[in-house]
């Protein structure tokens, strides 16, 4: 294992090497190789990162960086412009992705207090309801010189952070965490991590419980928690209060009949001048569904 770890190691750090360098200089073999694929026609293309995949409306790419050394600032203009990726400063916070100044950014939808929220967010939504709410989206507020960001209740998006010396992140996006946080001197490669995934595959990665990544110090945030940052990072558990559900099945029943009808009104309100097509199967829940519709 030792011996594998030690040419994975340095395969990775000669790609970073040469992504690095402006002019690589790969060894005679390897340009020997290149140039036999190529009919020796030119020297093997540089690795240069060119470009920056932008998510579509109703998601955002929302990244905000708090930097603990001021003479990194300039680093993350420069790939902010590269990446034509808006920023906003707030405090001492840096918001990358997002233009505009408002202090709250809803990226994706959900059903929120018995709403459809389709890439926005009212701002006067409260925080702990946001946390508790289904759908497929992320939500991050800036207050006070605080930073809080949560996804939807059930985990079907993401949030990543990340910390050094250097500075401290959040964003929805890993790569934007894999970017920004390259700024850092202090960034290490996770090793270990990558040898795992070649041997066995990333099989027990996948299990939403594990939360390292390939790099060192940056993680996936666990499914019913949400992050603060100030001066750090903090992780918090979402508390739950089951005795709230505490009630009879006639009443359950009723408050689904109900929370389904007000979805599909909200849907209905949130999308004027759409035609709706349902594939129905002719089951229960097919026609629960579009009941709420005749």
């Amino acid at each position: 294992m030792e011996k594998t770890l030690s040419i994975i190691k340095k395969l990775i750090n000669r790609a970073l090497k040469r992504a690095n360098t402006d002019d690589p200089s790969p060894d005679e073999k390897s340009n020997e190789i290149a140039r036999e694929a190529d009919n020796g026609s030119q020297e093997p293309p540089k690795i240069l990162f060119d470009g920056f995949a932008k998510s579509i409306y109703p998601y955002k790419d929302i990244c905000f960086i708090k930097l603990k050394k001021r003479d990194l600032r300039p680093a993350v203009s420069l790939l902010c412009e590269r990446l034509e990726l808006p920023v906003v400063s707030f405090g001492d916070f840096i918001r990358a992705g997002v233009a505009g100044n408002e202090p709250t950014v809803f990226s994706g939808y959900g059903y929120i207090d018995s709403k459809v929220c389709y890439g926005s967010l009212k701002s006067d939504y409260k925080f702990e309801d946001v946390t508790v709410s289904s759908g497929a989206f992320e939500f991050f507020e800036y207050e006070n010189g605080r930073v809080r960001a949560a996804t939807d209740f059930f985990g079907v998006c993401a949030l990543y952070i990340y910390e050094d010396d250097n500075l401290i992140l959040v964003t929805n996006r890993a790569h934007m965490a894999a970017i920004f946080s390259s700024i850092s001197d202090k960034r290490e490669i996770n090793y270990p991590l990558i040898y795992t995934d070649i041997m066995f595959s990333t099989y027990f990665r996948e299990c939403k419980s594990i939360n390292e990544t390939s790099i060192k110090g940056l993680i996936r945030v666990n499914t019913l928690n949400y992050v603060e940052l100030d001066d750090k990072i903090s992780i918090i558990k979402i508390e739950i209060n089951i005795h709230k559900y505490n009630i009879s099945y006639d009443d359950l029943l009723e408050s689904s009949i109900n929370e389904t009808k007000n979805f599909y009104r909200s849907l209905k309100d949130s999308l004027p001048g759409y035609n709706y097509v349902f594939e129905l199967t002719g089951g229960k829940d097919s026609r629960m569904n579009i009941s709420p519709f005749i």
